[in-house]
């Protein structure tokens, strides 16, 4: 029996596309799996785990074992500079930058903005292990504030963050993404106002 390990490839699935689609495959050899679906291909057996969504990518990778923790499924996984500003913003055509008319200037910014991100969110990649740890020894009134549409961190991360601080309240911001400050800059300033006047 084969098993086919599905991952994202960093594409949103193409409308009207079904739910349940491969992304990439890393076929291994591998007993039967809970929650696995078996699939015959011009009789050949496999096992299917599905992770992610969008377009489909199947690996097959002979008999040899792929490491899940290969290089190539990490890049592959990695969503598209295009995916990464669709899922940044409720209303991308208005918000998402346009590098293309930014000066100079502005561009150098938003480099340096990147490069301070990297150095302090690159390793390990865009989380901390010990982030549950650290929050609980928050003290002080806080406010965890979310866009409802953020595709690149879902809200369902702000509610366990603001779980897992002490006294914290979370809300979210209607239409707007993983920039409420900018997108619906109005009831961003009210909620934080609402909350530091209460």
């Amino acid at each position: 029996m084969a098993r086919v390990e599905d991952r994202s490839v960093g594409h949103a699935p193409e409308e009207g596309a079904g739910a349940a689609v491969l992304r990439y495959g890393a076929v291994t050899n591998a007993t039967e799996s809970a929650g696995a679906e078996r699939l015959a291909v011009a009789g050949v057996e496999l096992e299917v785990v599905r992770r992610g969504a969008g377009r489909p990518v199947l690996l097959l990778h002979g008999a040899q074992t792929v490491d899940p923790r290969a290089r190539f499924l990490e890049l592959l996984g990695r969503p598209s500079p295009q995916e990464v500003q669709r899922r940044s913003w409720h209303d991308s055509g208005k918000w998402a930058p346009d590098f293309n008319v930014l000066s100079d200037d502005e561009l150098v910014v938003r480099a340096r903005n990147w490069e301070a991100l990297c150095l302090y969110g690159w390793h390990p990649y865009m989380y901390n292990p010990q982030l549950k740890r650290w929050l609980r020894r928050i003290t002080v009134p806080t406010l965890v504030l979310w866009g409802t549409s953020d595709g690149i961190v879902t809200p369902s991360y702000g509610r366990t963050y603001s779980e897992l601080i002490p006294g914290s309240r979370f809300e979210l911001i209607e239409r707007a993404g993983h920039h409420p400050e900018i997108e619906q800059a109005d009831a961003f300033v009210d909620a934080v106002a609402k909350f530091l006047n209460r």
